[in-house]
């Protein structure tokens, strides 16, 4: 179910009752909230203001700021996850360019291919030669980022534990 703001008077102030048990409201709360959300981070990436962003959803500018400011932190732990990760997905991109390198060899060397697509085939390969240099090229500061996520969570966990 989507809410079409622009067609509707729809209340978008409204902010998650921890104090709720009822858990029918609870879901529809947290339904408006992630619905607003939405709408919120669409119009801030059109550069609207939190006030303009307030008039348009009919809510309060204080529950925007605070959307926004959840919106952040959401945003920064979702590149913090995806640092973490970082050197499978760098891996997955060498490995991806030499299997197309692979199959634009085998295009090349067939009996049954073009002139015209064995030249295209030749370009591919020079093409994901470079793109490979240059992620190889930036190994070393992969893997640097990845050692300082380990020691992060080191510094974390060891931190964790002397508190409890």
């Amino acid at each position: 179910m989507t809410i079409d703001k622009q067609n509707s008077n729809f209340n978008f102030d409204y902010d998650y009752d921890t104090n709720n048990n009822n858990n029918n409201n609870n879901s529809k709360s947290k339904f408006i909230i992630e619905e607003r959300r939405r709408i919120v981070a669409k119009l801030w990436a059109q550069s609207k203001s939190e006030t303009e962003i307030a008039r348009e959803l009919h809510c309060n500018v204080s529950t925007i700021c605070r959307d926004i400011k959840f919106l952040k932190k959401l945003s920064q732990q979702f590149v913090f996850d995806l640092a973490k990760d970082l050197g499978f997905y760098y891996k997955g991109c060498i490995d991806t360019m030499d299997q197309i390198q692979q199959k634009c060899w085998n295009m090349y060397n067939s009996d049954n291919v073009s002139q015209k697509d064995k030249l295209l085939a030749l370009k591919i390969i020079k093409e994901t030669c470079e793109s490979k240099f240059s992620l190889i090229e930036k190994g070393p500061s992969v893997m640097a980022l990845n050692s300082l996520q380990e020691r992060v969570e080191k510094i974390e966990s060891s931190s964790n534990n002397e508190y409890r």
